[in-house]
This record gives structure tokens, sequence and C-alpha cells, in this order.
């Protein structure tokens, strides 16, 4: 009968495998990382005592190879059979999981990958088994820690558009070098292939003189006079770019075609599902946006909410400077230009920005979440129909 402690490193190290994988893969849920590492804790005593056990037994009974006869000379145990039979049954007094009946290189490999037990015959594989819940453990680790300890993005430099009107473009600029300023914005006309503008000379839009931490380094600025329908380029001095298409006339279709086409979003995570090659920040799901904008010719993204998720998988603070970090994370994502630079961005606000299943109204930490959700989005969102809106 199996002992204790092989028990619970079978049971443990089943529960690291398949809560590692959900956590990853599918679920990053802020219940996973402590189950791991309680598995892992549960685990390596389990593994050192079924080691430690095992090489004391094997000390304290040592295998013979030759017996004594009745005249009291030496002779081999019957041709070596009952010798190895001897070694097989003290093998087996050690390990309980193993079978006689079944030869080591048919089932303990498998076996010991899976159980996550030692190998008595194999250093390598009892190794490996091993190697495969620590790289797990730290997988976790990495997809929780990482990007918040190491990726603060204090020195995010970008620019965006948000809500753009027939006649208007809201343009949100952020800068914490202050060597950079004053900023500049210009705008021009960028026609497409098949039309055509006489007037291409870049115009002055607005002039950013001052930026303070008090709104996370970043301003505001709307260019103003527009004609609808018609596509510019927008420029700032701190080597930012991006294009936009005013919309339709009111009353009117976007030219050439009998609809308007916009895209809806919702719930994004970095680096989720989980790749250890992949920046920490990087979005698998903006990749896969960025394939399909040039073919749906959408006019704007709406995007319904979780644009940040601050409780997952761990909640590292309800301040508001924890808050503004996660929207500069996703800001300094490497494949946020990708889905940004000729796609305008309107924003609608969802529990994760402040926690999840929000339902308390404005009680904290609601204003701390309002902090970076006003400076980031509220800022180039429409403006509301009603004043108490």
């Amino acid at each position: 009968m199996a002992s204790a402690a092989t028990i619970l490193a079978v049971l443990s190290s089943t529960a690291i495998r398949l809560s590692a994988y959900i956590f990853l893969r599918w679920i990053p849920g802020h219940h996973a990382p402590p189950l791991v590492l309680t598995s892992a804790l549960v685990y390596a005593i389990s593994f050192f005592s079924i080691f430690t056990s095992t090489t004391q037994s094997e000390k304290a009974a040592p295998i013979s190879n030759t017996r004594s006869s009745s005249n009291g000379r030496l002779r081999s145990e019957g041709d070596k059979t009952m010798g190895v039979t001897a070694e097989h049954e003290s093998e087996s007094s050690h390990f309980p999981w193993k079978s006689a009946k079944e030869p080591a290189a048919n089932r303990w490999l498998g076996w010991t990958l899976l159980s996550g037990l030692p190998d008595s015959g194999s250093v390598l594989w009892t190794v490996a088994t091993v190697g495969i819940n620590v790289i797990l453990c730290l997988c976790v680790a990495d997809m929780v820690y990482r990007a918040p300890v190491m990726y603060p993005s204090h020195d995010l430099s970008f620019a965006r558009v948000g809500y753009i009107s027939d006649t208007t473009a809201s343009l949100l600029v952020r800068e914490p070098d202050t060597r950079q300023l004053p900023i500049f914005v210009s705008y021009r006309n960028a026609p497409d292939a098949n039309s055509h503008v006489s007037d291409d000379a870049w115009k002055a839009a607005g002039k950013v003189y001052w930026l303070s931490n008090d709104t996370d380094y970043t301003c505001t600025t709307s260019i103003q006079g527009l004609k609808p329908a018609s596509r510019y380029q927008y420029a700032v001095s701190n080597n930012h770019s991006g294009h936009f298409t005013t919309a339709p006339a009111e009353g009117q279709l976007p030219s050439g075609t009998d609809k308007l086409t916009f895209l809806t979003s919702s719930c994004i995570k970095p680096r989720f599902p989980y790749n250890p090659l992949s920046h920490p920040l990087s979005m698998p799901g903006f990749r896969h946006l960025a394939q399909w904008i040039p073919t749906l010719k959408a006019s704007f993204m709406l995007f319904l909410g979780d644009f940040i998720y601050i409780d997952v998988p761990r909640r590292f603070g309800s301040d508001p400077e924890t808050y503004r970090r996660e929207y500069r994370q996703v800001y300094s994502s490497p494949d946020w230009p990708s889905v940004s630079q000729d796609l305008p961005w309107i924003h609608v606000m969802d529990d994760h920005e402040i926690a999840n299943d929000w339902d308390r109204n404005t009680t904290a930490p609601y204003p701390a979440a309002a902090d970076p959700w006003n400076i980031y989005h509220t800022s180039i969102n429409p403006l509301p129909v009603s004043a108490d809106a």
C-alpha cells in the first residue's frame, strides 16, 4: 500500500499542473497562484520524505550476491536468479507504486513524468518530473509579478486619438520627459489613393507648455475646423503621429457605402494566454485585431470595458498610482500602435476598471480608479448628452 507521502506527492503534483495550466491558458483568476504555491510546498515536503526514506532503506538493507551453503562454502545464488529476485523485492518495498510484473523500461518513464514521484532507477527522469513542476511554478510567478514589478511604464510617451466628430478630433498626449516641452501638435490633409487634395501643408493645432504628475504627464488637445468625411494626419513634436478620418456630416453615411461600420470589444489582459517567450506587455488579441482593421474599414472602436484588470491575477494596491500603472502598461504594449494609429477608440467603464463585480457606487476604491479613467479615457470620449450623465 502506498504511503501517505506518496499519495500527497501525487495529489500535490497533479494540483500544481492542472491549476497552473488553467491559470496560464484559460482563466487567470486570483485563486490559482495561492493554490499553486501551497501545492508546491506540500509536494516539496512529501517528495523529500520519499527520497530520504528510500535512501535510508537502501543503506539499511544491502543486496548480497552470494550465500553460504550447508557445508560452509560460498556458492552462486541459483545461477544469479535468486539475487535478481531479492533485489527486485527490495526495490518494490522501497517504491510500493512499482509493479513486479512490468519492466521499468516499459512503464517507469511515463509514470514518473505523470505522477511527479521519484524513480529509483533513473536520476534523469526524477529530475525531469520535478523540473516540470518547478517550471510551472516559475511561469505562474512570472505571469503574476513580472509586468507589475519590472514594467511600471513610467517612461511611456505616446499619442492617440479618441472621439472624432465631423469637424473635430480629440487627441491625448503623454510625455514624462519635460525636456520635450513645449510640445507642438500639427495636422494636415492626408488623402487616400483614390482622392486628391490640393492642400497638404501642416497646420498648427495647439501647443502644450506644461505637464505634471497631477494628470500622469498627459494632456488633451482638440483639433478644430476639420471637414466631414475627410482623412487627416496628425503629428506631435515628441515624435508621434497617426491618421484619422472625420465622421460624415450629420444624417449622412461614409462616401461610397450604405452602412456605418464600427468595432466593439472588451476584456484585455497582457500576455494572456501566457507565452513565456512573449513580451510581458504583449496583447495577442491586438495582433489578431490588427489583421482585420484594414479589411473591415471601421470608423471607430467602441471598447465596452475591462480595459484593465486591476485585481487579476492579483491586486497590488488601491491607490491612484496602482491604477495608473495598469493603463500605462496597456498603452506601453508593443501591440498597441497596430490597433490605434488608424482607428479612434472610445471607452465604456466596466467593473474590472474598479474591482470585480463592482456595485458600491463611488465608495473607495472608486475615487482612485476614476483618476486614471478620467485622465486617459473620459478626456477624449464624446461629451455627455446631458450634464448629469
